[in-house]
């Protein structure tokens, strides 16, 4: 029997050499270069270091001089590492993306890295600078476990995704998060399965971790989404700043089975949970608004994650009154509300409308230091903001509008609001229906409808031109007015309807046609413009 089976083994050994070379093509490991920055280093080639595309490298750095990691392609790179080995590491990356990738074969042996940045000691610092991606093959794609210090800061953004068991920054299998800090900077974290966005991985806890300032998107899978891995316990969670978005399995902020940790909400940050409270013992001193829809693209003026899409949000929020100054040379629209209590983001449909007085225009708002639109101004504190007017200038660039709003019996609608938009400038129609702007661009624009409630009614783009044509034009929800002169007149007329709050457009013809002008000097152009669609 013995000798029947290693006849066997010797003929299955014959024939295995037999077959072509291809079959049993032989791929050896890369060889691995260990490459320390240390103060040597950096002496004699800088402190930059970069990335190339077949470089597999395990970096060291072991200096407390600034270090910056540059990468000469876009595709991750596999086999390279980046550990940071002392205390007080200042690392910058620049649009550096590197996925883990560790192989264990019989053939090969084991190959690659399981983690795509470490980090050892006490007192280290991470700059962002571009896009930066770094993902763990069976580690945390950034790597901040018990023990270790990490500072996030910077212009540019990273997203750090876990392997299996890990955080997607903090610690790895059977591991507890650092002390992580995230002071600036767009962060997406994401754990693999088991693991916290940003703190422990599984069975870990989650470590200290604190949010100053910075736009910060942390998911847990089967996890906290900033807190402890599954089955770990909740550490100490400070918000003070910036926004962070957390989603997670439990505790959207806490922990995953494990202890109940602390969590506070302060200073000028804004918080959300996607979907589940936090059990953690919450200090706040923020408003709570709970229930938001998440069906739009944002929510309290601040943009979503684009992964939430359904479901209803927590938002803890901090709040400050805004109060708005028409200042010289303007009013505001009478009826109007000068004060807002804001979240952090100015929304400008509650700004009031700023009504020029004859020869002046609005320029934008300023807070004593800025001058812009309100989405120049992140609110952080009780702010005036004060209209700022600029003299008006009048060329053969600009043109009037006047325009009368009417029933369709032909009865004058007064109290509306008219809003030209690239002026942009707001009117109220008269006792008469009629409105009138000075001094507007021949350009494109947007003309908005509001009843005396400031409801929207209608919107409609409007091409103001200078041209040699003999009349104007619509074409579906875009009208072309012609100044030939003067003034320009746009007439609009509007449906009744009482069961519809008052007001409908239909969607019809459209007339244009001159008409005797009123004085020498006045040409009118009559557009009596319909619409077939209701609006409420």
């Amino acid at each position: 029997m013995k000798k029947k089976i290693v006849i066997i083994l010797l003929t299955a050994i014959l024939l295995a050499l037999m077959l072509p070379m291809t079959s049993f093509a032989f791929v050896p490991p890369p060889t691995y270069d260990t490459v320390t920055i240390d103060d040597a280093y950096i002496a004699t080639n800088g402190n930059t270091y970069t990335i190339a595309g077949t470089d597999y490298t395990l970096l060291r750095i072991d200096t407390t001089q600034p270090v910056i990691v540059t990468q000469s392609s876009s595709t991750p790179t596999k086999y390279f590492a980046i550990l940071a080995v002392c205390n007080n590491v200042d690392l910058t990356i620049d649009s550096v993306s590197i996925k883990a990738n560790y192989i264990s074969d019989p053939i090969l042996g084991n190959t690659g890295f399981t983690y795509a940045m470490v980090f050892l000691g006490t007192g280290n610092t991470l700059t962002l600078v571009g896009d930066n991606k770094l993902e763990g093959y069976s580690n945390p794609g950034v790597s901040v476990s018990s023990g270790a210090e990490l500072t996030i800061e910077g212009s540019g953004s990273l997203t750090a995704i876990g392997g299996t068991n890990s955080a997607g920054i903090g610690g790895g299998y059977d591991t507890s998060g650092g002390i992580i800090t995230i002071n600036s900077g767009t962060i997406d974290a994401m754990g693999g399965n088991y693991g916290a966005g940003i703190g422990g991985g599984k069975s870990g806890n989650a470590g200290t971790i604190s949010v100053t300032g910075g736009r910060v998107i942390a998911t847990g899978n089967n996890a906290a989404g900033i807190g402890s891995g599954y089955q770990g316990d909740g550490g100490a969670v400070s918000i003070s700043g910036g926004v962070v978005f957390a989603d997670g399995w439990r505790d959207d902020i806490g922990d995953a089975l494990g202890s109940d940790g602390t969590v506070s909400i302060s200073g000028s940050s804004a918080v959300f949970l996607k979907d589940n409270w936090s059990n953690a013992i919450i200090t706040v001193t923020h408003t709570l608004h709970d229930d938001e829809d998440l069906t739009g693209t944002k929510a309290y003026g601040y943009t979503l994650p684009t992964t939430w899409t359904s479901g209803t949000a927590f938002a803890w929020l901090a709040e400050y009154t805004v109060t708005y100054e028409h200042g010289s040379n303007a009013t505001f629209e009478a009826g109007v509300t000068t004060t807002e209590k804001v979240h952090g983001e100015l929304s400008p449909s509650n700004a009031p409308t700023v009504v020029p007085n004859k020869g002046y225009q609005f320029t934008g708002w300023t807070d004593g230091i800025i001058l812009g639109d309100l989405e120049d101004f992140t609110i952080t504190s009780d702010t005036t903001l004060t209209a700022v007017m600029g003299v008006k200038t009048v060329s053969d660039k600009t043109g009037d509008v006047t325009g009368k709003l009417v029933d369709s019996a032909g009865n004058p609608l007064a109290g509306y609001k008219i809003t030209i938009h690239s002026t942009p400038a707001t009117t109220t129609t008269d006792a008469n229906g009629v409105f009138r702007f000075s001094g507007v661009s021949f350009d494109s624009h947007t003309l908005f409808i509001r009843n005396a409630s400031s409801t929207l009614i209608e919107q409609f783009s409007l091409i103001f031109t200078k041209s040699n044509a003999t009349s104007s034009s619509i074409s579906g929800d875009t009208i072309t007015l012609l100044y030939k002169g003067s003034t320009a007149l746009i007439h609009l007329d509007l449906q009744a309807n009482a069961a519809l709050d008052g007001v409908s457009f239909l969607d019809a013809t459209f007339v244009a046609n001159a008409i005797n002008p009123q004085t020498s000097e006045q040409t009118w152009f009559d557009y009596v413009v319909g619409f077939f669609k209701n609006i409420f």
